[in-house]
């Protein structure tokens, strides 16, 4: 995409000094000498600047019914990534850009950077030719269709909830993260439906089945409800922003760092569907 709208600081104009990360750290008194406008703290400006990029290779393999049964097997390598940080021009949020005065500091993955995709789905609806009528009868009619997803994770955002550069904004990363540089574990799925069906004559007939999505329950997060690192993780003064004992475990300790949100659970239904 182009022309993505930015949000950027500009009242504040006075540099005190600089983030080990060259960022530029600002004056956080309210003065003629440290605004642009001394009459306002902070004036944000949308500008329409923003890109994105998005490459994408994708592999099909697919097996039209014949024979009972038929497949599709779907792969997509891809990579999203843009400079504008989540942003839109009707809902402003605070997330604008983390340097005022070098964009190419918030050039990163996109939100949407997910980078395998894999779905594989199969359906199988065998024709036994028995001739004693009763196994005929068990035997045909029935249909099984399987959809296996194996994702890459989902990005987030890691920010600190200090503000690291004075710019009266809390949209910093600590020094050394890369803006949605987090990524979830990866997100593995797997439903399965079986239905029977009821001939009636050749325009009419019943079908029964049975359906449950997450079948194994497996438990694939796709967001971490809290990636905001308190004073406790960034130094102060000449290491103000440096991690001090490294990027905390969310994949193993989100529990204790504000919980997940996963994709659904295991849900089943039965349910009747009459062709006519």
């Amino acid at each position: 995409g182009r022309h993505i709208p930015v949000y950027r600081s500009i009242n504040r104009i006075a540099v005190v000094g600089a983030l080990a990360d060259g960022r530029p750290i600002f004056n956080t008194a309210a003065n003629a000498a440290t605004r642009l406008d001394p009459r306002f703290n902070n004036i944000l400006i949308a500008e329409s600047v923003g890109n994105s990029e998005y490459n994408a290779a994708t592999f099909q393999l697919n097996k039209r019914f014949s024979q009972g049964y038929q497949f599709s097997i779907n792969y997509t390598l891809s990579k999203s990534t843009d400079d504008a940080p989540e942003q839109n021009l009707v809902a402003a949020s605070t997330l604008s850009l983390s340097d005022p005065t070098n964009r190419a500091l918030d050039r990163g993955p996109s939100l949407a950077d997910q980078r395998h995709t894999f779905v594989m789905s199969l359906v199988g609806r065998p024709n036994f030719d028995v001739e004693n009528r009763v196994w005929r009868a068990i035997l045909n009619d029935n249909q099984i269709g399987v959809i296996t997803t194996l994702n890459s994770g989902e990005r987030y955002n890691i920010l600190s909830t200090v503000d690291l550069n004075g710019d009266g904004l809390f949209v910093d990363r600590p020094v050394g993260v890369g803006r949605n540089s987090g990524k979830t574990p990866p997100q593995y799925n797997v439903d399965l439906r079986y239905s029977r069906f009821f001939r009636f004559n050749e325009r009419l007939q019943l079908e029964a089945f049975a359906e449950a999505t997450n079948i194994f329950n497996i438990k694939s997060i796709f967001q971490y409800n809290n990636t905001n690192l308190g004073a406790g993780f960034t130094g102060t003064g000449a290491n103000a922003g440096v991690l001090v004992n490294g990027l905390p475990d969310f994949r193993n300790n989100f529990q204790n760092l504000g919980g997940a949100t996963a994709l659904d659970s295991r849900n089943f239904q039965i349910g009747f569907k009459f062709i006519f």
